[in-house]
């Protein structure tokens, strides 16, 4: 991962994988989310569905798999692949 950094101080990140950029994701869960603790898991899956969609959609489909198992269960499982 390469971080560089505009004129306006802002990073510019790119990673590489064999000597090609490769699109980045950042995706960002937060199992004590406002609206899960209250009980609102329905609407916070909405906005995370919103998420994926703006996503790759082999990003797309982690970001569903990871947001059902958090509304879920309040953590990820972390094995296998997508």
């Amino acid at each position: 991962m390469v971080i560089g950094y505009d004129g306006d101080g802002r990073p510019h990140d790119v990673i590489v994988v064999d000597g090609h950029e490769a699109a980045v994701t950042y995706y960002e869960l937060d199992s004590d989310a406002r609206l899960l603790r209250r009980g609102r898991a329905q609407e916070w899956l909405h906005q995370q569905e919103q998420r994926a969609t703006q996503a790759s959609p082999q990003a797309g489909r982690w970001i569903r798999r990871w947001a059902h198992q958090t509304a879920q269960s309040g953590a990820i499982a972390v094995h296998g692949g997508a």
